[in-house]
């Protein structure tokens, strides 16, 4: 037999529910002011939009319809223009930062 949840207990799962929901369409607008900040291409955007939602570089180049070269040469040029050496420094200045 299940143990019946109380009130208490189902509020607390819709209040994670929405907390996750919102925390990924935090990520749009934040990604948004983080372009805006260092001058990213539309592409370098969609790119950086997706790896911050927890995507490796080799499943965003599937998703976007694209080499996964390219992703990485998308990827070094934000490394230029943000002043950062990698995928981990970017993720550490983007979520620090935006």
């Amino acid at each position: 037999m299940g143990v019946a949840q109380g009130p208490a207990e189902d509020g607390l799962t819709e209040n994670v529910a929405g907390n996750v929901a919102s925390g990924k369409q935090d990520i749009g607008s934040r990604v948004h002011r983080f372009c805006s900040t260092y001058d990213l291409s539309p592409r370098e955007r969609q790119i950086l939009d997706l790896v911050c939602r927890s995507h490796h570089p080799k499943a965003v180049a599937d998703l976007i319809g694209c080499s996964y070269a390219t992703v990485r040469t998308h990827l070094r040029r934000m490394y230029g223009k943000i002043g950062c050496s990698g995928l981990r420094e970017l993720m550490i200045r983007f979520f620090s930062e935006a």
